[in-house]
């Protein structure tokens, strides 16, 4: 605003000097500068009109839509917690679409985020590693406003990291360092022309858990972000399994697929329960090109996830309902929901 002012300003002074030039050459001399004051008027309001919007052209001054966009903040709330079922969604591009609303959660839940948070702070130290996507001359970045340098995208795991660049199609390669060299990397980062930090950001999504760089002065400020982060995406993934696990209810397997969907390419990538319980729904639905994809990505996690052959076998319904109640289990647990569900499910006496 205060440039868009100055600039206005200065085209202002020049409609001055054009308005005095004018009188000059035209002879009116001073006694007809009173009578033409309304010339004066027209003189710097044009070229202060003219000077903005040749700024705004030639990006000297941010237009109205880019000024809206740099100061709309980062939200990752919603109000709306839809489910995937109620309708379909058009695909948008990586890095342009909004955060679904079913993957959000209600802001009435910041005081359950910041419970969450404060209880991670107290159990130790944090992670030892952080991961970043490298690539050629240097790591992976996103320009996250007009007008601002690049943020450093920062990962927890490197399945998340992975899974970033699989999505923008990103020559990276997952790299790891230790949280200790965070205050270090961050000065060279600075010095570079960054100022932010992006932690985890999902690659199909806008909202993004943004920081200052220079907030990054210890290994412990790192700690903080990252438990805030765990805390947001513990409480969307409880909100998806609850969901699930309703589904599962009334056997509406479509709509628990939906959701677990949901947790892989918007709450959490790093989970093997889920590609699990995909693979196994796939299967029943006859879509074998889901079902691939999801043993494929299964491997990364090591053997003792890979989807056996013997499941697929006609007489394995048994080992079939085993890994479903087995991948049920895991996720439950990956968020911590495990012991309450025991508890909730007991039966009465």
């Amino acid at each position: 605003m205060v440039r868009r002012i100055l600039v206005a300003g200065l085209g202002g002074f020049g409609g001055l000097v054009l308005w005095y030039v004018l009188c000059s050459h035209l002879g009116w001399g001073d006694k007809a500068i009173q009578p033409e004051m309304r010339g004066l008027i027209l003189c710097v309001g044009v070229c202060g009109f003219l000077a903005m919007t040749l700024g705004e052209e030639f990006r000297i001054i941010p237009t109205q839509e880019q000024v809206d966009k740099e100061l709309k903040p980062f939200s990752i709330f919603s109000t709306d917690d839809q489910d995937p079922e109620s309708g379909p969604k058009p695909k948008a591009p990586a890095l342009s679409c909004s955060e679904p609303e079913s993957a959000a959660i209600p802001e009435a839940m910041a005081e359950e985020i910041k419970r969450r948070t404060a209880q991670i702070l107290a159990t130790g130290p944090g992670p030892e590693l952080v991961i970043v996507a490298g690539e050629p001359g240097g790591v992976l970045t996103f320009k996250h406003a007009p007008n601002k340098g690049p943020a450093i995208l920062l990962f927890s795991t490197p399945y998340a990291a992975r899974d970033y660049i699989r999505a923008v199609g990103a020559k990276a390669a997952v790299r790891q360092m230790k949280t200790a060299g965070l205050p270090g990397a961050a000065r060279n980062w600075i010095s570079r022309g960054m100022n932010g930090f992006v932690l985890n950001r999902c690659p199909r999504c806008s909202p993004c858990l943004l920081g200052d760089l220079r907030d990054l002065s210890t290994s412990h400020s790192y700690f903080q972000v990252w438990a805030v982060d765990q805390a947001i995406r513990s409480c969307k993934g409880e909100i998806q399994v609850r969901k699930i696990l309703a589904h599962y209810e009334t056997g509406s397997l479509a709509q628990a697929r939906a959701n677990l969907e949901l947790i892989r390419d918007h709450i959490d990538c790093g989970i093997p329960y889920v590609y699990q319980l995909i693979a196994y729904i796939a299967g029943t639905q006859q879509d074998t090109a889901a079902k691939s994809a999801a043993c494929e990505r299964l491997k990364e996690f090591g053997p003792q996830f890979e989807w056996s052959p013997a499941y697929d076998r006609h007489d394995s319904e048994g080992r079939r309902a085993g890994i479903l109640a087995s991948a049920t289990a895991g996720l439950l647990g990956s968020f911590g929901m495990l012991p309450s569900y025991i508890l909730e499910n007991q039966p009465a006496g």
